[in-house]
């Protein structure tokens, strides 16, 4: 497998991000400068890339950050990056920070690529930024964040115990994230309970465990599958995830289950499941 040479330290990468000017209303500080303008016009545009990308440096990008003699798919990244933009190719991005921030943080994955930083300090810049992102979209369209930025989404149903407005449930929820050199899947479990007139609301349950299979299969042959089993305490969430790189597997072939089990003393147990795809 190749190995990548520290071609940028972390400081260095903070500080090459940080200088970048804030370009939403959301103000998302440190992403790179393509901004509203930039964005409008990669919706217009038919067929070029996106970022003012050629076919030449996206190939150049994928064959730095695909490992060794592994064989290099190019065309699904390159159906990617073709504008328009289309955000339903990035994964749950989209759902998670808007269509706007969506963009800038792929734009920012492309900007470190194009310096050649290290895979490992891409993930962390990333990780980083899409955590503000999911903050500031949460408190955008009027969600509650308490531990972390969390919505309620309508196509993830919740398996609910008790009654009136002493109801509670859990939610078991599988997606992933797709940043173009890497990606992640997530399998999360969250508990709420009723506050009547004051809707959902984070509850702590005694124990709550989280715990499935994520698989996925390699580009050179073979297959990777995981397993995992966590219990959390006096916990409203319990969340797992796993970041795949560098570009040895098939993201058109993970596949994540995971089940969530709530154990409560004021509500009894109740569990709840979900899959992707």
């Amino acid at each position: 497998m190749k190995t990548f040479g520290r071609s940028a330290s972390i400081g260095s990468v903070c500080a090459v991000l940080l200088v970048l000017l804030p370009i939403h209303a959301f103000g998302q500080a440190g992403l790179p400068p393509v901004g509203a303008e930039a964005f409008q016009r990669d919706r217009g545009i038919e067929g070029e890339f996106l970022y003012g990308l050629t076919y030449a440096e996206i190939e150049d990008i994928v064959v730095f950050y695909t490992p060794g003699e592994q064989p290099v798919e190019l065309e699904p990244i390159l159906d990617q990056l073709r504008a328009p933009f289309d955000p339903s190719k990035f994964g749950d991005l989209e759902a998670d920070v808007g269509p706007e921030a969506a963009y800038d943080l792929i734009g920012a994955v492309i900007e470190l690529a194009r310096r050649r930083v290290p895979l490992e300090e891409i993930v962390d810049e990333i990780e980083a930024l899409t955590h503000e992102a999911e903050v500031e979209w949460a408190a955008a369209v009027g969600a509650v964040a308490e531990t972390e930025a969390e919505l309620d989404e309508a196509d993830r149903s919740f398996a609910e115990g008790g009654d009136g407005a002493a109801s509670y449930r859990i939610q078991a929820s599988a997606s992933y994230k797709n940043y173009i050199v890497y990606f992640i899947s997530y399998a999360k479990v969250k508990t709420q309970k009723s506050g009547g007139l004051f809707g959902w609301k984070s509850y702590k349950s005694d124990s709550l465990r989280n715990y499935g299979e994520w698989s996925c299969d390699r580009v050179g042959g073979g297959n990777t599958t995981l397993t995992w089993d966590t219990t959390k305490t006096n916990a409203s969430s319990n969340n797992k995830s796993r970041t795949w790189w560098p570009l040895d597997h098939k993201l058109s072939t993970l596949k994540i289950e995971v089940t969530g089990k709530a154990t409560d003393s004021a509500f009894g147990t109740i569990t709840d499941s979900d899959t992707y795809p």
